[in-house]
């Protein structure tokens, strides 16, 4: 059994290109299934596999080497999956070429073939069965790429999780996406847009080859995914996918917003929820109004647009139960109620 062979029996996607070129040399079987013709080899990987004119922007074969796997995720559209990416350097019958493997899991996956991961995820964290599926798909969970597209989950933050048994935000641990934030701030983005917007196909699925708004690039970087369709109006609502991807993106946007470490952002989000759970509103006003009066005065954009956003963000942060009960009796809901009240008072 040669190499080809052996490719071929693996489940994973497996694809082989010139990184000069870009020409596609070799698919093995479960690629070939996605691949739009038979007729591959000597096509070009970006219009086969990302259904691109020209060469992807993001594209890794600058930062591949011999010696070790690349490791990445990307969303495909075209092939409406949320990979889990590995990429290297080989020789390929004689010539330097990329070897890519690529990793997805569905929700029918997951209950079936990592059953048993999830009942040892279960019994760490003091969880029934049925809570840990719940916890999973709340977490990490959620990409979609077509109306009808089944769920996929994050396999690069799901297989983490098995392995350190806890529900961490796995994805942003490889690195801040500074690019993206930085288009969203000179586009003036409106942020608050990112929990629910509704679009047209045009609006998001198209090339990111001319970047003229920020949309396309966050699906197919994977912060936004479609949530539902509205099939009479012919539109798309999109949003985060799922919590992970909600607060690691969030948490990395707001040091561009207050220009301060993202850890002492945090720290105004913990004390601000400790007195909110005190019921002390007087105590969280006080923080809310020494919070934005530590912003310096020569910000080039100080306008109520920058104010909203960065309010937005921080409340964004705090997970408020809707039914859990305080001190007093009442709600956190309620209580938020009551604070955004009593804010708009003073």
């Amino acid at each position: 059994m040669g190499p080809q062979d052996l490719l071929d029996a693996l489940d994973e996607i497996v694809y082989v290109s010139d990184p000069n070129t870009y020409e596609l040399l070799y698919a093995n079987r479960r690629c070939r299934s996605l691949l739009p013709t038979r007729d591959y080899k000597g096509k070009p990987c970006y219009a086969l596999l990302q259904g691109q004119p020209a060469p992807c922007p993001y594209c890794t074969n600058a930062r591949l080497t011999p010696d070790k796997f690349y490791v990445w995720e990307f969303n495909n559209p075209s092939m409406g999956r949320h990979f889990l990416l590995k990429d290297k350097l080989i020789d390929w019958d004689g010539r330097p070429a990329r070897l890519e493997i690529a990793v997805d899991i569905t929700e029918q996956e997951l209950l079936t073939q990592m059953k048993i991961d999830v009942e040892q995820m279960a019994q760490a964290n003091d969880e029934t069965y049925e809570e840990a599926c719940a916890h999973l798909k709340k977490q990490y969970d959620g990409y979609h790429f077509s109306k009808s597209c089944v769920d996929v989950y994050n396999p690069f933050s799901l297989i983490n999780a098995f392995a350190q048994k806890s529900y961490e935000n796995y994805w942003f641990s490889t690195g801040t996406p500074t690019f993206l934030i930085e288009l969203l701030q000179q586009m003036n983005f409106d942020i608050r847009l990112l929990d629910r917007m509704d679009a047209k196909p045009e609006d998001f699925d198209k090339a990111t080859d001319c970047l003229t708004d920020p949309i396309p690039v966050l699906y197919q970087s994977g912060y936004l995914t479609i949530k539902s369709y509205d099939a009479f109006f012919r539109t798309y609502t999109l949003g985060y996918p799922n919590e992970e991807v909600r607060i690691g993106f969030i948490e990395s946007l707001i040091p561009s917003y207050l220009y301060q470490p993202t850890r002492e952002s945090n720290f105004y989000v913990v004390s601000f929820v400790r007195d909110l759970m005190k019921g002390n509103l007087e105590s969280c006003l006080e923080r809310t109004r020494s919070f934005f009066a530590s912003i310096p005065n020569d910000l080039n954009n100080k306008e109520e647009k920058h104010y909203q956003t960065i309010f937005y963000l921080l409340f964004r942060l705090m997970w408020i139960p809707k039914s859990k009960a305080l001190s007093d009796g009442r709600t956190w809901l309620s209580k938020c109620r009551m604070l955004f009240i009593y804010l708009n008072l003073k």
